[in-house]
């Protein structure tokens, strides 16, 4: 989903664990399968990331507010070619 490879999941997988925010469980007839649970730690800290997330989202709403739909849409056009054209 996150496009990362194996060796990176890992990676940040261990330093999840290392912190304290993740739990690794196996199933005991798969042992190839692993599945993380965040602990309670874990939990605080994504409610305050999604928290911060939502006051991001509030705050460009009120930016982009000051823009008409016709600007929006030529900005993103604008912005759609740019990519485009550095490609």
């Amino acid at each position: 989903m996150l496009n990362l490879s194996k060796g990176n999941t890992s990676k940040v997988t261990n330093k999840l664990l290392k912190a304290g925010w993740v739990r690794k469980a196996q199933l005991n007839d798969n042992k190839k399968e692993v599945y993380f649970r965040l602990t309670p730690v874990g939990k605080k800290l994504f409610t305050l990331h999604d928290e911060l997330h939502a006051k991001e989202a509030q705050r460009m709403n009120e930016f982009l507010g000051k823009y008409t739909e016709v600007e929006l849409e030529f900005t993103k056009r604008l912005f759609g070619d740019l990519v485009d054209f550095y490609r």
